[in-house]
């Protein structure tokens, strides 16, 4: 799935002064790839990703998903479209602190489909990302490295064609954060990532680098 931008601006007003936090970003997102978007702190990394994945409205600007406009779709269509097309990989967590990493990552897809299937997918991702050791641990337990390779592996299991990810690896360290960067390598072959990062470790893997 392609994603196109036009003219995406995004102000935030108070009763004293207008913020500009985005002014007429315009671009297009084409799948399968990676884009990296850099930037100082401030400059709308984040609100951007927002944006992209249908959980923040622009001010003004229009949004495609192919050729089909969806910033003025409602709620409910847009909630549909994250479920059905959009992983999200956020830098906190998102976790239920009194539930296993299991339960965590598995309670989404419980209903919807095979749970052998969905056990071994799991496992497999778990060993990939070296946290099986931790499968039936309480989430609040886990140091921030681990809830955020915890939220990666969520990501990994809804195999959507859209993964956004906010500073994936700041919690982590070099040998964690290379197989994050090894994963993506190979799943970038079919899947649209987008992902902020304030550090070059992704310059190199993705194919478009975008300066906010």
């Amino acid at each position: 799935m392609n994603i196109k931008l036009n003219g995406i601006s995004k102000q935030y007003i108070s009763k004293t002064n207008v913020v500009n936090v985005i002014s007429s970003f315009n671009y297009n997102f084409e799948s399968p790839g990676m884009y990296l978007i850099k930037g100082e702190s401030g400059k709308g990394k984040t609100t951007l990703l927002s944006i992209i994945g249908l959980l923040d409205d622009p001010s003004s600007g229009n949004i495609y998903f192919d050729d089909n406009r969806v910033d003025n779709i409602s709620s409910r269509k847009k909630c549909l479209l994250r479920k059905e097309k959009i992983s999200f990989v956020f830098q906190e967590s998102c976790l239920m602190d009194n539930m296993t990493v299991y339960e965590n990552i598995s309670l989404p897809f419980e209903e919807t489909g095979n749970k052998n299937d969905l056990d071994t997918k799991l496992q497999d991702i778990l060993d990939k990302l070296k946290l099986s050791h931790r499968k039936n641990h309480i989430a609040k337990k886990l140091s921030g490295g681990e809830k955020q390779r915890i939220s990666f592996a969520r990501a990994l299991l809804k195999s959507h064609e859209i993964l956004i990810l906010d500073e994936p690896i700041s919690n982590l360290d070099k040998e964690n954060s290379e197989i994050i960067i090894e994963t993506l390598k190979i799943i970038k072959k079919n899947t649209l990532i987008i992902v902020t990062c304030h550090t070059n470790h992704f310059d190199e893997l993705c194919d478009n680098i975008i300066e906010l």
